[in-house]
């Protein structure tokens, strides 16, 4: 989010009065941060995230997270797969799951320059289909081939103009990767992965538009124990389903960007295309968090910014436990 961003909520009713509070201090840290001032710039985050954190009843929202992704483990095994599998071989959807501040509107923005892939955003396809099935519903209807139908029905109604393929970029899938599995045996699963402190960290300087899936963002202890869960999450379905979630790590591909689209483009089932190393140049509409880092040539000073405030981020290591930085 931009400074732009946050002086437009100041003279808009789209957001609510809490976000405009909050965001004042959001826009206070970010020039405090600008000029150096970081111990100022973190009290203003903190106050800011403070804010949001009280509206959003966060604390069990990340409680009853962790519960469901035990429920999620318990019910998709290996045996529950091999009895709910169907053949599909006609779609191959590409789908992006992780946390928000991982890399994963650079990964779409380098797949959606490809002219095979249609870049769909964060569509909100999945999550009503899912609301009613088994096991998100106890009592629900687990029918795989009726979810594809009404899934690819959602997505055209979203624009999809039947392009060979397209990218579904809600990162909240990530729970969902059992019934993508069944709806679509073909589909390409990709697990964006940064630095767990650096996703968390810019987590927590980012006031988002939207709060349904990132209610944990706002407070450093909620943020490690909702990363712990969506790990454990994660290294369920690696797993149970072998092979079939792809980590893209946003370092690797920083460190090594030609190489990285081309591993990229590959386990996609795409041909090279050089217009892919400069996604920047793509004038597709982007609305996340990242809109502006896409309009740019890859960079790589995001990397280790945690560092810079980590007198401050105790209790974040506190709860990401082995997932804090070894010299935290």
């Amino acid at each position: 989010m931009t400074l732009a961003d946050i002086d437009r909520w100041w003279t808009e009713d789209s957001a609510d009065s809490v976000t405009r509070e909050a965001g004042q201090h959001f826009a206070r840290a970010y020039r405090l941060e600008a000029d150096g001032r970081l111990d100022e710039a973190f009290a203003a985050y903190a106050e800011g995230n403070r804010i949001k954190h009280a509206a959003l009843n966060a604390d069990t929202w990340v409680a009853m997270h962790t519960q469901g992704v035990r429920h999620l483990k318990e019910v998709f095994t290996p045996a529950f797969f091999a009895a709910h599998a169907i053949p599909n071989a006609e779609f191959a959807p590409i789908f992006i799951v992780g946390l928000p501040r991982s890399g994963s509107t650079l990964v779409e923005q380098i797949l959606a320059t490809h002219p095979r892939v249609q870049g769909m955003g964060e569509t909100l396809a999945m999550p009503p289909l899912l609301q009613h099935a088994f096991p998100f519903d106890m009592t629900g209807a687990l029918d795989p081939a009726d979810m594809a139908r009404r899934y690819l029905a959602g997505i055209r109604a979203d624009g999809w103009r039947r392009k060979p393929r397209f990218t579904d970029k809600l990162l909240a899938n990530y729970i969902a990767i059992g019934h993508i599995h069944l709806m679509f045996p073909r589909a390409v699963i990709l697990h964006t992965v940064r630095d767990p402190a650096d996703t968390c960290f810019s987590c927590y300087r980012q006031i988002f538009e939207h709060d349904g899936h990132v209610r944990f963002a706002y407070d450093l202890k909620a943020l490690g124990r909702h990363y712990r869960a969506y790990r454990d999450m994660m290294d369920h379905w690696r797993t149970t389903l072998l092979g079939r979630v792809i980590d893209v790590r946003y370092e690797s591909l920083v460190a090594d960007f030609e190489g990285g689209v081309r591993r990229l483009l590959d386990v996609c089932g795409l041909d090279w295309r050089d217009a892919c190393l400069r996604f920047f140049e793509n004038p597709r509409a982007v609305h996340t968090a990242s809109k502006d880092q896409v309009r740019q040539p890859i960079f790589d000073h995001g990397i280790g910014a945690w560092r810079r405030y980590r007198a401050h981020l105790g209790p974040l290591f506190e709860t990401l436990g082995p997932y804090a930085p070894a010299d935290a």
